[in-house]
Parts: structure tokens; sequence; C-alpha cells
């Protein structure tokens, strides 16, 4: 820890004198100097991965009281700072920018992070300035997610990340939330083996990662349940329900049923095939999961035969996943995945997310959903459309001129990212995403106090 405190208190005497002492004229200039020094204080402070972000908020809370910038929030996984607006910016729009450091690659990070605290000084004229700083954690986005939504009241937001060569994305995806419900009737139970069947496949996994498509524990224990009864094993469904992972793969799944005693056996053979699969599934993508298949007590009723071969059949047609993908490119271009499954009282329901690159193939996903919902006699509601995150028209016409960005060169996203969690929590949100080498650090400090300055009604040199 003396290490850190040492090195950034030397920084921030050259850093000081150099904003003092060498005028006004260059401030660029001034900058890339601060760059500088700040990206090889955190290469020799942070040199090797297994770093706490503990250590790097000690760090940063150095570096902002010598430089003058407040520490406006702090917690576990995150940290804000604020830089005020100069004055003579009376009417600035504020900005905010957000980085994500990942304290098991921090040689990869610091350059980012170098970058975010040299743009957090600002242009001569700035309006208000924040910088959000989280921990990445294990890609289940933790920092963010803790982040007080009243801290992100800002003009614009930038989310800063490393990548290989230059990336601009002002929009995330199109979406809907639908759910699906039928009233269901229940019975007695004729048969007389309880069984429950589980899945758990732990924390946080992006339902919509395609790359690394993790199993989705309602679609296995569907699948188990419909390919059961397709090939003619007698059993009773008398619940099941799930239980959801803030908005991405369902955490669990759990399903009751009652089994004839000469299909006992032979469910208990499948299980074992499914449970194989999984299991390479699983060990593939270095995850740990639970899957079982158990004796339970009886369930007093259990859903009509009509009703619960209807929802089986449903849960196993919807088949969540990829809705269209082009066939030239293999670019996937719209999704849909399940959020959460319950058979409570009387009453299925099934709720359901779709995201799409484009408006036209929302439009057909959604229809495709409410037609096959209507195959099994299911009422298809869409209750909420949107867009995952998106930027304001003229702040991406500036960034894609800055940076020399086509409009048809942007990259949209099904997949999660920290911006659609920030989004959530301010739907109002104006934000985007831009990516950058080390090569092209600097270049990214003047993109980006260049907008502070187009913000504060100052157009740069």
């Amino acid at each position: 820890m003396r290490k850190i405190l040492v090195l950034a208190a030397l920084f921030v005497t050259s850093a000081m004198l150099c904003l003092t002492g060498c005028g006004s004229g260059d401030r660029q200039g001034e900058l890339e100097t601060i760059y500088s020094d700040t990206y090889e204080e955190l290469q020799e402070t942070f040199s090797d991965s297994g770093s706490k972000f503990t250590m790097v908020e000690e760090y940063v809370r150095s570096w902002a009281k010598s430089n003058d910038i407040k520490v406006l929030d702090q917690a576990d996984s995150y940290m804000i700072l604020k830089n005020k607006k100069t004055k003579d910016a009376k009417d600035a729009k504020s900005v905010t920018l957000h980085c994500s450091v990942d304290t098991q690659d921090m040689i990869n990070t610091n350059h980012i992070l170098a970058t975010s605290l040299t743009s957090l000084l600002g242009p001569e004229t700035h309006g208000t300035i924040k910088l959000i700083i989280s921990d990445a954690g294990t890609n289940d986005f933790a920092g963010v997610r803790q982040i007080p939504a009243d801290q992100l009241k800002t003009g614009n937001l930038i989310h800063l990340k490393d990548s290989e060569k230059k990336e601009l994305k002002t929009f995330g995806s199109y979406a809907f939330d639908a759910t699906l419900h039928k009233g269901i009737k229940r019975e007695k139970p004729t048969h007389t083996n309880a069984y429950e069947i589980t899945m758990n496949v732990g924390n946080y996994k992006d339902s919509f990662d395609y790359t690394n498509k993790y199993p989705d524990p309602i679609e296995v224990v569907g699948n188990y349940l419909a390919t059961s009864k397709s090939s003619g094993y007698l059993f009773q469904l008398a619940s099941f329900k799930s239980k959801k992972s803030d908005g991405g793969t369902p955490e669990s799944a759990k399903a009751v049923i009652v089994i004839d005693d000469n299909n006992v056996e032979k469910m208990q053979k499948r299980f074992d095939k499914s449970f194989d699969s999984i299991k390479k599934r699983c060990e593939k993508l270095g995850i740990d999961f639970v899957y079982t298949f158990t004796e339970t007590s009886m369930p007093k009723q259990v859903i009509d035969d009509k009703s619960s071969g209807r929802l089986i059949s449903l849960l196993y047609t919807l088949d969540p996943g990829i809705f269209y993908q082009d066939e030239d490119t293999g670019e996937i271009i719209s999704a849909k995945e399940f959020v959460k499954v319950s058979t409570k009282g009387d009453q299925f329901t099934l709720k359901v997310k779709g995201r799409s690159k484009t408006e036209a193939s929302l439009t057909e996903l959604k229809q495709a959903l409410a037609t096959m919902a209507g195959l099994s006699d299911v009422k298809c509601n869409v209750t909420k459309e949107y867009t995952t995150w998106s930027s304001k028209d003229d702040t991406a016409a500036y960034f894609r001129e800055a940076l020399g960005v086509a409009e048809d060169d942007e990259i949209s996203t099904l997949k999660t990212s920290e911006l659609n969690i920030l989004a959530e929590k301010r739907p109002s949100l104006s934000c985007l995403s831009y990516g950058f080498s080390l090569a092209e650090d600097k270049d990214a400090i003047t993109a980006i106090t260049g907008f502070m300055s187009h913000v504060a009604g100052v157009d740069p040199e």
C-alpha cells in the first residue's frame, strides 16, 4: 500500500506543476503528459493479475485528493469521482465517463483507467464531469449493479473499454418483454411415484451471449419433460417454477412430477443421458452446475393432462436462443430467451425476452412468438418494447465525425453489457460505448475532451 501512495504522490506533484506552470495555451499537451505519467504509474503499481479493487480505490483516492477532484460516492465495487464545472461554463451539459476495472487483467485495464482519469480533468472550459469506476468482477456486472440511479443524472454517459481496434457503439438492440399465460386445471394424482427434477447454474450468466451459450435451466428441464412425454412415458406434472438471476439466464428451475410405476426406471435412464450431456457442456464452459432427479413428497394435486401436455409442448416448441442469423456472415440478428416460468395457483406463466438488431426482425420475432403460443392455446402479451440502451443523435453524430466512423460501420449487439444495466436503472440515460487500444489512448482523450468542449459551447481548436 505504501508503494501505491508514494507513486501516486510523485505523479500528482509533477502533474500539478504542469497544470499550474505550463499556461493554458496547450491544454491537450498538458493532458497527454498527465496521461503518460498516469499510465506509467499504473503499470508500475498494478503490474500483474490478482490485484484487488480496494487497491485500485486507494490509488484513485490519493490521485483525486491531490488533483482537487471530489470522491462523490464509494462502495465495495465502485467509486464515483466528480470534477466541478468551470466558472465560465454556466450552461454546459454534464458528461459522465465509465470504465470497468478487471483486477485479474490489469495490464489491459491500466490504459483505460489512465485515459479515464486524464479525461476527468477536462478541457479548459467544461461542465460537470463525473467518472464512475466499477469492479468488472466475474462478468456478472456486480460493480455497476451497485451504482445508485440518482448518480446517473447526466447529459451523456460514455463507456470506455479496451478493444483491439477502434470501436464505436451508439445503440444496443431493439427489445421486448412478453408474458405468455393460461389458466390451468388441477386434479388428484393417479400415479404413485413423486420425483423432483432440479437444475441450478448458480450466479449470473448472460443469456444473450452466444459465444459462450450457457444452459438455461428452464429449457433443460422442459426438454427433459418434453422428450419423456413424446416417448410415451406416463407422468403427471404437479408444478414447474424457476428462480431468475438479475435479468440473465434463470439461476434455477424445478419441476415436480408423479410417475407411473412402470415408467420410473425409464425416466431415470433418460435423465441419466440428459445429465451426461449437460455435464459435458458445463465442463467445456468451465461452470459449476447442479442437476438432480430425486424422490420427493407426494403433491396433493397435479395439473390435468390436457393442460400439462400443452404447456410442456409449448416450452419445447419455443426453443429459446437464436431466431434469425445471417446465412452468409453468421451474424446473429435476433434471439429470444426464457426469463421465468411458474405454475403457481391456477395460472401458467412464462416470461420471455426478445432482442434484435433491426426493428423488422423484432417484429417477426414477436409475431412468431404469438403464433407458437396460439398453437398451444396460450395467450401472449408483449408488456414492454424498448431499446436496451442508446445515445442521443447529436452525441452519436459528434463521435462518428471525431473518430471517423461511418454509421454503417457501427456495431450493435444483443449481448448484455454494463450499459444495459445502467440504462435499466435510468431509462432516459443517453450512453455510448467507445473501445480503443493502448496505441489510441491519446486520440481517445482528444475526442472525449473535445466532446466536453462541444457540450460546453466551445469549439476545440
